[in-house]
């Protein structure tokens, strides 16, 4: 991504946060604030925590404009990247797996702001979501459709956790053979496995890269996926993150 940096000194990164427009928000107050309202409470609790760097809404199958513009016109030192969860399905047919889409149009509304309404469309004809009557959508449509929106991405899937929706649920009961082509299949789109499970869970993952030999290759971060103020308030004052290598990423 054109904004990527080399960082020299440790940083916080939370990177899974879902906000108050996300349907899995259940928290009353939150749910009742304006999106202004919001973004200045976030902040208040966010600027408590200095080696916090970088954060992002990554809400179910819906980016909210209004929101990422009421965060940088409030002007934080905090970098804010666009990002969104997606339901998908590896094969047709397929159980719902989690996705989380990164994008880069960091404080750039002029390009997140048709991205945004191009996705959000497709995601709502294609009904996609986790709730009653709705469905994933094939991991290839939304690939292909991520290509012609002319800004570059990056994809992590949930691995390690979230039960069959995490995307090495299928794989643990395959013979090797067969669960080594699995493991390598979309190598070339993820740019990290990643959880937020604690670190008992970050081992595991270690594990299955070294299963996989790519424990060199792709990274292990570990976020909050918090959808209320005081599980990210827990994180930031604990973050388990991990960073065996620079991610591979692989953007379009």
């Amino acid at each position: 991504m054109k904004d990527a940096r080399i960082c020299p000194c440790g940083k916080i990164w939370d990177l899974h946060i879902h906000s108050n427009q996300c349907y899995s928000c259940t928290d009353p107050k939150l749910r009742s604030l304006s999106v202004e309202e919001y973004v200045s409470s976030l902040l208040e609790l966010l600027e408590c925590y200095e080696d916090l760097d970088m954060i992002s809404f990554t809400d179910h199958n819906h980016i909210s404009v209004e929101l990422y513009r009421a965060f940088y016109n409030a002007g934080s030192r905090i970098t804010l990247l666009p990002g969104i969860e997606i339901d998908v399905n590896l094969e047709e047919g397929g159980a719902s797996k989690h996705l989380i889409v990164y994008f880069d149009a960091i404080n750039d509304i002029g390009r997140l702001e048709p991205l945004a309404e191009k996705l959000n469309r497709l995601l709502d004809d294609r009904n996609v979501g986790s709730g009653k009557g709705k469905t994933p959508i094939d991991i290839n449509v939304l690939l292909d459709n991520l290509v012609t929106y002319g800004v570059h991405f990056a994809l992590s899937p949930h691995a390690m956790k979230q039960g069959k929706r995490g995307i090495d649920y299928d794989w643990h009961p395959m013979p090797y053979e067969e669960k080594s082509a699995e493991m390598n299949k979309y190598l070339d789109q993820f740019f990290c496995f990643w959880e937020s499970s604690g670190k008992s869970e970050i081992a595991h993952a270690v594990d299955f890269l070294r299963q996989m030999d790519r424990d060199e290759l792709m990274s292990i971060v570990s976020f909050s996926d918090s959808k209320d103020f005081e599980k990210l308030k827990s994180y930031l004052d604990n973050p388990c993150q991990y960073f065996n290598s620079l991610p591979n990423a692989h953007v379009r």
